[in-house]
């Protein structure tokens, strides 16, 4: 395992001490697997710290997570280009082309984002082949594959009892309000519209199989258009 040599609270070396020879190296501290500390850094209450030049304080040494990473990153494109137009371009059929390629490692924990770029995906069909975890677009919407199917034509990705074969990544346009779609996730104070009335989600419903009508969890916002 690598280990840090402190003197005092300063990384003065790293090395690499089998776990059998630990004890010769009373004062090696274990650094843990993707926290990349290294001479010149601190350590003190069982945590590694960085000083930053630009912010003049030091910085906790968290492990790197290469899937939070990319996360950030997409999430970073998707907003430089929300406030452009979602057509087929380029640059945006290249990051849908990303979401594609994520899809089958992060599985269900593909980000909702995903639904932003329906231009770059397969278009449902019926008799397509989908494979699984694959991102398809239908009626404007975009839906993951949880199973390899043959599509029905009597089984489209919005119809109802088919949230164990498409589950539908949902985004809100630019004013805010997302348009319905069964199974969507849904979040309190969400906005939804449907046949060209806004309601507002009074609580979490993931997935959500409740249409927007009076008296039951939604809000109808008449002031909203």
């Amino acid at each position: 395992m690598k280990c840090a040599i402190l003197e005092g609270e300063k990384i003065t070396n790293t090395i690499e001490i089998d776990q059998h020879a630990a004890f010769m190296f009373p004062d090696a501290v274990a650094i843990p697997e993707n926290t990349f500390a290294g001479i010149g850094d601190s350590y003190r209450d069982g945590r590694f710290y960085r000083y930053n030049q630009e912010t003049e304080q030091e910085e906790e040494i968290l492990p790197y997570d290469p899937m939070a990473e990319m996360q950030k990153n997409m999430d970073e494109m998707v907003s430089a280009s929300v406030s452009q137009s979602l057509a087929a371009s380029p640059m945006m059929l290249g990051v849908g082309d990303l979401f594609q390629a994520m899809s089958p490692t992060m599985q269900t924990n593909l980000p909702e984002s995903a639904g932003l770029f329906v231009a770059a995906y397969r278009v449902w069909a019926a008799g397509e082949e989908f494979a699984q975890w694959e991102l398809i677009t239908h009626q404007g919407i975009a839906y993951q594959v949880q199973q390899k199917t043959t599509a029905q034509e009597h089984q489209p990705p919005d119809s109802e009892g088919m949230l164990a074969v498409y589950v539908p990544y949902v985004v809100a346009g630019p004013d805010g309000v997302k348009p319905w779609a069964y199974g969507m996730h849904v979040h309190t104070g969400d906005l939804v519209r449907k046949d060209g009335v806004v309601w507002e989600a009074k609580k979490d419903m993931k997935p959500c199989v409740w249409e927007p009508t009076e008296g039951n969890e939604w809000t109808r916002r008449d002031d909203l258009v």
